[in-house]
């Protein structure tokens, strides 16, 4: 059976894309800190290491909020991208 995705809500997408970034991104921000305990004079770096994990998930949440409303707007003029379902018995699945 063909169904067609003409809609996606841009908050909830945004904040899954945002949460995925931020666990990809949270191994810095301890290599970050132990930067800043241990680094000595090189302190930037472990600011560089804290910030920009933050940083990239804020930029993550914005470009995923607008690009599901291109999405949405696209979709309502020609069409939302088709996908294929099939209902699965509770038993086999």
């Amino acid at each position: 059976m063909k169904k067609q995705v003409i809609h996606v809500s841009p908050q909830p997408f945004s904040k899954v894309v945002a949460l995925f970034v931020a666990l990809l991104m949270s191994p810095g921000i301890p290599i970050g800190v132990l930067i800043l305990i241990f680094g000595g004079k090189s302190r930037f770096n472990g600011l560089f290491f804290i910030f920009v994990p933050l940083g990239y998930v804020g930029i993550y949440y914005l470009l995923s909020f607008l690009s599901a409303l291109l999405y949405n707007f696209v979709a309502s003029r020609f069409g939302g991208i088709e996908v294929t379902v099939i209902d699965v018995d509770e038993h086999n699945g």
